[in-house]
């Protein structure tokens, strides 16, 4: 099974709402009350040139980190490619050019 884990340090309350779930905007983040299912797709440009595609990504987020002087807030998401609606590939990688 392929998963990405990524982590985001510098983020608005917008982007937040958008990968955990819940509302954002310029003034803070609400979460969403109960469970929230988050789906999206993601294009992940690697530093060898290739590109990851998850065509329908499961997003898992929690924030980590404890705040102060050496340790900064973040969010943490774990993206998990799940089938397309007609059952066909999860992801893909390729090699992504000037124009990507």
């Amino acid at each position: 099974m392929l998963t990405a884990t990524m982590q985001f340090y510098d983020m608005t309350f917008a982007t937040m709402a958008a990968l955990k779930g819940g509302t954002g905007n310029v003034s803070g983040y609400t979460q969403a009350t109960g469970y929230t299912e988050v789906y999206k797709a993601l294009q992940l440009n690697l530093d060898s040139g290739q590109s990851l595609l998850m065509y329908n990504a499961s997003l898992i987020t929690r924030i980590i980190g404890g705040g102060g002087r050496d340790k900064m807030f973040a969010l943490e998401v774990k993206a998990t490619p799940q089938l397309t609606t007609d059952n066909s590939i999860a992801w893909k990688i390729y090699q992504y050019g000037p124009l990507c």
